[in-house]
């Protein structure tokens, strides 16, 4: 139990309701051992005191003092009298972070004297402010939880807990707590692009436009001490990383000798960058696994590190954005087993301070595809996506922590962190918006989603724009407004009007026989339709396909069938530029070869036996079978 030692002024003692325990004291003179005696028969011991002679009558003026107590016993001690008194609180007051949007939730509990509370009073001031704090609830003493719907967007406050009741000054943990909250609202669009003939459009990303500024903020580390740290609670099963884990960070080194280190787990992983290179290291045993990526690495420009370790292999990407990256990859053979050792970021357990800005950090316990790892990168995320271990935006600005804002549903992983008084806040650098934007990009069926999309206090103006190379849409882009009551926004379509009709048909080779159900892929992508289906050949053979606009190559697919030139049009590593509408003016052809078995025999006796097991005899002589198709 947690106990709290409180020195108090005499003149206190007639209003002290709680626990008290004061030394029986008889007998004493100066430099002499004093006698201790308990209320049963035969509780004592001795108890020495180092000190002059006590002084009498509650005489404040030399080192010690004495009062009468009663019964010819003495209270001896310092002239403030000493109170062993238990904490009302264990921990201190849990203040939301950037968890809601519309309020900062504040939750507490008491571990003692919860029948001497009359009332709960709530401050609060913003973080760093020299302001007293203003109050700004007053609840009820069986109050445990209590939301702030007035704070500022994007403000971080400070928040005072005082139990009222307990003790008449306030003091930390016995009768008051303090917690850091604060809401950062967020909104959500979602919509499809399609082509003006209904076929959805993958991999355009729609990016959300604001004169607001949410630019926020990143760490600056000097090389020399500067770091950031986490200390996930032993056995933390989101840390265990033993059989998946992704961990990224944008980062701008300046120019430094020898390795510095990006993130480090201890004796599990270390990341380092040199100029032009990265490492991930995995365990740090004798059988450590070193996996190392050469890029060519631009000067004053951010560019995303993510390391990956999945069931057999390590990967590195170094990303500048979606269409500049590097990638590196082997097999794995250490173990890089779990285990409870703190996460560091800019330093390692041997020194190796990174010295450069580092901003958006996230860790999952996971593995990506290509792909998914690159649409996502380049996006800012809401964090609720699975497999989220930590996600760490760095955009407090302030204080000496930074927060997780990660969750599952309402279950917040809060894996936060504590800042090096080197490391320091600064906006001054960040990544670029074509690098890190507020954005969703087209899946395979053309649907997008735009997540965390941050307002003001009263909601923030947003331009949404899709952007996909040198396609148009109709309409360029769509205005709305983003704020209470307006948070969440759906069918927000766009058609891509950069895009033409492709018709062609589809036969058997030799045949007048059209082929039904064959698909058409665009630059090795399928062609789906707005209901989210396949393009694909009807009964007559013919098919009708956006294309967009530019060079394209096509080709033909169906499950066990093969086609004249693998299906590809104009060929397999040819394409054809598209201005117009377009008409294939030959037909496309399925080399697919059916067996046929069968007998020509006379009489009911030979027609009966099973065909193709030489057990019919041949009682007619040669027959010629000649197969014929009509003309369409």
């Amino acid at each position: 139990m947690n106990k709290k030692v409180l020195i108090l002024l005499s003149i206190l003692y007639s209003s002290l309701t709680f626990a008290q325990r004061y030394p029986y004291v008889l007998g004493y003179g100066a430099g002499e051992r004093v006698l201790h005696q308990g209320n049963a028969v035969g509780d004592t011991f001795r108890v020495s005191f180092s000190g002059g002679a006590p002084l009498v009558n509650g005489n404040n003026s030399g080192r010690w003092n004495t009062s009468a107590f009663g019964g010819g016993r003495f209270i001896a001690g310092m002239r403030h009298d000493i109170l062993f008194v238990e904490n009302g609180f264990d921990k201190e007051l849990f203040a939301s972070k950037g968890y809601y949007g519309d309020f900062v939730e504040l939750r507490w509990d008491l571990a003692n004297y919860a029948s001497q509370v009359t009332s709960f009073k709530i401050y609060r001031k913003i973080l760093g402010s020299t302001d007293d704090s203003t109050q700004v609830a007053n609840l009820p003493s069986d109050a445990r939880t209590w939301k702030d719907e007035y704070a500022e967007s994007g403000v971080m406050y400070k928040y005072t807990l005082l139990a009222e009741g307990i003790f008449p000054v306030a003091a930390s943990l016995l009768n008051q707590i303090e917690g850091i909250g604060f809401r950062v609202p967020y909104g959500r669009i979602s919509g499809r692009i399609t082509y003006k003939g209904g076929s959805a459009v993958s991999g355009v990303s729609v990016i959300a436009e604001t004169d607001d500024d949410f630019d926020g903020s990143a760490i600056y580390f000097n090389g020399t001490s500067a770091y950031l740290g986490v200390s996930p609670a032993a056995g933390n099963k989101k840390f265990k990383l033993d059989t998946a884990m992704t961990f990224q960070a944008w980062i701008l080194p300046e120019t430094a000798t020898g390795t510095r280190t990006i993130f480090e787990k201890r004796y599990q992983y270390k990341l380092t960058h040199t100029t032009g290179t990265v490492s991930l290291i995995a365990d740090s045993g004798a059988a450590a696994d070193t996996l190392t990526l050469n890029f060519t690495q631009k000067a004053d420009t951010f560019f995303n590190v993510t390391a990956m370790r999945t069931a057999d292999s390590l990967v590195l990407y170094v990303i500048y954005n979606e269409s500049i990256y590097y990638r590196a990859s082997k097999a794995l053979t250490a173990t890089a087993a779990a285990n409870n050792s703190e996460v560091t970021f800019g330093k390692s357990s041997s020194g190796e301070f990174f010295k450069g800005t580092i901003d958006e950090i996230r860790i999952w316990h996971k593995s990506f595809n290509q792909k998914t790892l690159l649409a996502q990168t380049s996006q800012y995320i809401e964090g609720t996506e699975k497999y989220l271990t930590a996600y760490y935006r760095l955009n407090e600005a302030i204080g000496d922590h930074f927060y997780d804002l990660s969750r599952v549903g309402f279950t917040f992983n809060e894996h936060h962190g504590y800042r090096d008084s080197a490391a320091q806040w600064s906006s001054a650098k960040i990544p670029l918006k074509s690098q890190l934007a507020v954005k969703g990009v087209t899946d395979a069926n053309g649907n997008y989603i735009i997540a965390g999309i941050p307002y003001e206090t009263n909601g923030s103006v947003y331009k949404f724009v899709p952007v996909f190379g040198i396609h148009t849409f109709d309409p360029s882009n769509q205005i709305l407004f983003i704020g209470p009551g307006a948070g969440i926004h759906s069918n927000i379509n766009f058609i891509d009007i950069a895009s033409f009709e492709v018709q062609g048909e589809v036969y058997y080779r030799g045949t007048y026989f059209p082929v039904q159900g064959v698909s058409i892929r665009i630059d090795g992508q399928e062609a789906v339709k707005s209901d989210g289906t396949l393009v694909t050949t009807g009964k007559d053979g013919k098919f009708t396909v956006d294309v967009p606009i530019g060079q394209h190559n096509l080709q033909i697919v169906k499950n066990n069938h093969g086609f004249v030139n693998k299906g590809y049009y104009p060929a397999k590593d040819s394409t054809l530029d598209y201005q117009a509408p377009h008409t294939i003016q030959y037909r496309l052809l399925d080399t697919t070869l059916v067996k046929v078995i069968g007998k020509v025999v006379g009489g009911p006796l030979q027609a009966a036996k099973p065909k193709g097991l030489g057990k019919t005899t041949n009682n007619l002589g040669q027959a010629k079978i000649i197969l014929t198709t009509e003309k369409g």
